[in-house]
């Protein structure tokens, strides 16, 4: 009895030690002593050369990524910038086709030279402006480039009424500059955006 009870003690000593032991030893080595297979479990072996490869993988697929995007980006500008080189040209047409104004013409020219008084634009100087029964169109002569520049620069805040307006610039042989600017009469908008999307398809080509 005293020997058996003597046994089941050095069994469970040697129980104790044995879980001290592994409690001091650092989590790999207790995964390994015991037989538990750690990694297979939780971080498995990957083969050599699998990590690269997936990096690899993530690279192209991001850069394949950021070509769409630019891909994306350039159709949108293109397509808002094609088309519009013509628009002067249609808008000239425009005019021609409609009634001279006289009596608006005039009112015209009037408020555009005060325009150049008000904002003190000594480079600048009104030229003329025509009107037709949706539109006018305004032209002014720029000494210099500077003035071209400025005159761009106060053109935001002109005191003309309408729903629209187009504005161009051409430089001259002389270094001056003559600008056109294309306002919609109160009431009318300019068909700028129909213009251009017929431009950019084709479509105004055809039908003339």
């Amino acid at each position: 009895m005293k020997k058996k009870f003597l046994l089941i003690l050095m069994a469970a000593i040697a129980i104790v030690i044995a879980i001290c032991v592994a409690r001091a030893l650092p989590y790999s080595a207790r995964s390994h002593s015991t037989g538990v297979q750690h990694n297979s479990i939780f971080t498995p072996q990957r083969p050599k050369g699998t990590v690269q490869s997936n990096q690899d993988k993530r690279i192209s697929e991001t850069k394949a990524k950021l070509v769409a995007i630019a891909a994306a980006q350039k159709k949108v500008l293109d397509e808002e910038t094609t088309g519009w080189a013509e628009v002067p040209g249609q808008l000239d047409t425009l005019l021609s086709q409609e009634p001279v104004d006289k009596p608006a013409g005039a009112q015209y020219s009037k408020d555009a030279a005060r325009f150049i008084v008000e904002n003190k634009l000594i480079d600048t100087a009104f030229v003329e402006s025509t009107c037709g029964k949706t539109l006018c169109k305004i032209t002014y002569q720029h000494a210099t480039t500077e003035a071209f520049v400025e005159y761009q620069r106060y053109l935001t805040f002109m005191p003309w009424e309408g729903a629209s307006n187009y504005f161009t610039g051409e430089h001259e042989q002389d270094g001056s500059y003559k600008s056109y600017l294309w306002l919609g009469r109160d009431g009318f908008k300019l068909p700028l955006e129909e213009m251009r999307r017929r431009n950019a398809t084709g479509q105004y080509a055809e039908e003339q």
